[in-house]
């Protein structure tokens, strides 16, 4: 019997099914995924940790297809997005907007509560309903978002709709109130939004309708899993393309503006193509 040291620290028993289900969310077959398995098996030892199985993972894949590889790097690619140009805030607002809300990040003039003025990440509305999202983005997968972003993201709501009653300037009727992350909610974040009827989405959570859930239903990837570098990235944040569906239905004149060539076009809209069909896309 072999144990692996999970990322909490917490020791478990080596389960191949495991290794077998994440590398077919990948777009692996049930037979590669076991190939996978079978390979990664054979090398582990007592004790190795979660993030040391996910490397050799990777680099069983990648013996397959290096886009396999980068698709099960998804998490990865989220995790690359720039913080200095807010684009996790796009990147979630790209996913909203998917879902058939109208979006704004950072909207100005910034709304007002009853107290003060709010900065918000993402402002997004469908059929009349308006909802705000905060979004916390972590390199580390281990970092977690805790209760203090919960409680303040409520405050906020509770302002905010004050604010609507009171009828002060730049006022918003807000119904609802999310928080975004792209690692995990700390125990105590999750009960208190229960409880205060915040809406959370992180990357495993809620069950069947998390963030991993959105991105692989909606076939929206960062655009750093195509390795697009960082100065065509935030030359295009303007014109609303902040995920990979977005650069596919982007005319091309637009896509130049940000000063790729026709032929990194073509040669992006390829491996997005192809990375959407390993997908089942």
């Amino acid at each position: 019997m072999v144990f692996v040291i999970k990322m909490n620290g917490e020791k478990a028993e080596f389960n191949e099914e495991k290794i077998i289900h994440t590398a077919m969310r990948a777009g692996a077959s049930r037979e590669l995924a076991e190939e996978v398995a079978k390979a990664v098996r054979s090398r582990i030892y007592n004790g190795i940790t979660t993030r040391e199985i996910l490397k050799m993972v990777r680099e069983e894949l990648k013996k397959h297809s290096p886009y396999l590889a980068r698709v099960y790097t998804l998490k990865d690619a989220i995790s690359l997005l720039n913080p200095d140009i807010y684009e996790f805030e796009y990147y979630v607002a790209s996913l909203f907007r998917l879902k058939g809300y109208n979006v704004k990040r950072s909207p100005e003039p910034k709304p007002r509560g009853r107290c003060v003025e709010h900065e918000i990440d993402v402002l997004a509305e469908k059929d009349g309903k308006i909802i705000v999202v905060e979004c916390k983005h972590h390199h580390k997968e281990r970092t977690f978002t805790g209760l203090d972003v919960v409680m303040r993201q409520h405050a906020r709501l509770i302002d905010l709709k004050d604010g609507w009653r009171d009828g002060k300037k730049n006022s918003i009727d807000v119904q609802e109130a999310w928080v975004a992350t792209n690692t995990k909610f700390s125990e105590h974040a999750i009960k208190y939004a229960r409880c205060r009827g915040i809406k959370l989405l992180s990357w495993r959570y809620p069950e069947g309708n998390s963030l991993a859930d959105w991105v692989n239903s909606m076939k929206a990837y960062p655009l750093t899993i195509v390795n697009l570098p960082l100065k065509y990235r935030e030359a295009l944040l303007p014109y609303g393309v902040w995920n990979t569906v977005d650069f596919m239905n982007a005319d091309d004149k637009i896509l130049r503006k940000s000063g790729l060539t026709d032929v990194q076009i073509n040669a992006y809209k390829r491996r997005i193509k192809t990375m959407k069909e390993l997908m089942g896309g």
